[in-house]
């Protein structure tokens, strides 16, 4: 990547999405526990014309633990 952060769309499930998801790669495990942190903001338009003030998302996964390793 180039260092500027991704853009992502955010929408809301629908049910046209059901086979894409039923076909998402879940196979994988991991010793992590995640905690997702949700942050909504408006971003203000500094006085510009041009800018509108527009909803923003930020999302971060945050390491909360460890599972024990099962044998």
């Amino acid at each position: 990547m180039d260092g500027a952060a991704p853009h992502i769309d955010v929408r809301a499930v629908h049910v046209n999405d059901a086979q894409s998801l039923h076909e998402l790669d879940n196979s994988f495990d991991t010793d992590r526990i995640y905690t997702l942190r949700v942050q909504w903001t408006v971003r203000q338009g500094d006085g510009n014309p041009g800018m509108v003030d527009k909803p923003a998302w930020a999302f971060e996964l945050i390491e909360t633990g460890r599972r024990a390793a099962t044998l």
